[in-house]
């Protein structure tokens, strides 16, 4: 479980750093819950 753990904090980061920058935060959460299933 810790490393599942570790692995969607890692994917959450990448997403977060990648879709930061001019990103419509509505599609990001919605990639973000997608992408943590």
């Amino acid at each position: 479980m810790i490393f599942i753990d570790l692995y969607n904090k890692i994917i959450d980061d990448l997403v977060t750093a990648y879709y930061d920058n001019g990103c419509n935060r509505w599609y990001c959460n919605e990639l973000k819950e997608k992408l943590a299933l």
